[in-house]
């Protein structure tokens, strides 16, 4: 009898955990299309230029790539604080705030990543990381192109077990609770892997994020 106790457990949570990650994956294509906030794609490949095939040039054109994307979320009315920064010549660091959506950096990751891959004419790696104010980015996830085709890129979350975060600050001193000088929020009910297909289709996801 207690064997089919665990059984039925197990099962169950086979079940929450699917129909987490297929709800989550599925309310992706409903998140708002960032592509087409300014500047968009196009107007970014003309800003930056074609590539004269210089190394220093093409970390130029990098820098700049990378300026003008996380200019499309800040300078947007209402504002969101998205972070572009080059890390090496085929690897990027995308930066979200911490209380956004997860359907929302989904989107975002995918779409730097696919007008990355456009204007540079090769794949990258993004690393995703959390922001907050006064403490250090903490990286919670990557996407990464498959090596065999590196048009198909994935996306996985690696939350750590807890986020420490400051206490917010008070007016009065006397309000702090100098015993606790930070909080932890404990890490969201699902990571793992998510693989999305590309921003433009709108049916039902598949398992793959292919490129044009």
């Amino acid at each position: 009898m207690k064997r089919y106790w665990i059984i039925g457990a197990i099962i169950a949570l086979l079940g929450v955990t699917g129909y987490l990650l297929y709800d989550r994956s599925d309310n992706a294509m409903a998140a708002e299309d960032y592509s087409n906030w300014s500047p968009n794609a196009g107007a970014i490949r003309q800003k930056i230029g074609k590539s004269d095939g210089n190394a220093a040039g093409e970390e130029r054109r990098l820098i700049q790539f990378c300026k003008l994307f996380q200019s499309r979320f800040r300078n947007h009315d209402p504002a969101m604080a998205i972070g572009l920064r080059n890390l090496t010549p085929n690897r990027l660091k995308l930066m979200c705030p911490a209380r956004m959506e997860p359907v929302d950096i989904d989107r975002i990751t995918l779409t730097a990543w696919r007008e990355a891959k456009d204007a540079f004419d090769h794949s990258f790696d993004l690393d995703i990381y959390l922001t907050f104010i006064g403490t250090p980015p903490i990286k919670i996830g990557e996407l990464r192109p498959r090596h065999d085709n590196p048009k198909i890129a994935s996306i996985s979350y690696n939350y750590p077990q807890n986020l420490i975060l400051p206490h917010p600050r008070h007016k009065k001193t006397s309000e702090m609770n100098q015993s606790s000088p930070v909080r932890f929020i404990k890490k969201p009910p699902v990571s793992g892997s998510l693989m999305l297909p590309p921003p433009n289709q709108t049916d039902k996801p598949s398992h793959t994020e292919s490129g044009p």
